[in-house]
């Protein structure tokens, strides 16, 4: 059976295809299981044929909410997404801005990130920031509001308080008990 004959099939309910390939729908930039009933059956010129999940996400495409054709259950899924700002926020200037990687509201990223990491996006931001001003302070080379500016802070002030809160010292103590 050849592509264009696959295509044809899918969007048919037949569970016998499932798992072999997924089907892109150029039209919307979502991609199905063959099985996957929609409501609206796309047009046959808008259906592409991908032999993986990863195929169809490396090509812009994002899973369907009906069939789940990544396998991840929206919970598997969340927890990842909030793994994944987690491990790499340092990346981001500011909330807003993480949310909109993650293509949620800023609520919505608030509400993910209590349920799965026990913290607000804010917090998980400046703790990153803290712990890589520590790595640069043990170093007496840079002034301390050049590191707070180069970790993320937008002010000396800023740095300090969150600094403090979370380190129980100021940076310059932090920095002294560390070069001696």
């Amino acid at each position: 059976m050849n592509h264009q004959q696959l295509l044809e099939r899918a969007f048919t309910g037949d569970h016998s295809l499932d798992g072999l390939f997924v089907v892109g729908v150029s039209s919307t930039r979502i991609y199905c299981r063959p099985s996957c009933k929609p409501p609206r059956v796309p047009k046959l010129e808008n259906r592409r044929f991908y032999a993986t999940p990863l195929e169809a996400v490396g090509a812009g495409f994002r899973a369907c909410k009906l069939c789940r054709p990544d396998g991840l259950e929206p919970a598997k899924r969340e927890a990842q997404l909030v793994a994944a700002l987690v491990q790499n926020s340092l990346e981001f200037e500011n909330v807003a801005q993480m949310a909109a990687v993650a293509l949620v509201s800023e609520s919505k990223l608030y509400k993910l990130f209590r349920t799965y990491h026990h913290a607000t996006p804010l917090e998980v931001l400046h703790r990153a920031r803290v712990k890589a001003a520590c790595a640069r302070l043990e170093s007496p080379a840079k002034p301390v509001i050049e590191i707070a500016l180069e970790v993320g802070f937008q002010s000396l002030s800023a740095f300090n308080a969150n600094f403090k809160r979370l380190m129980r010292v100021s940076p310059l103590e932090y920095r002294r008990s560390r070069l001696m």
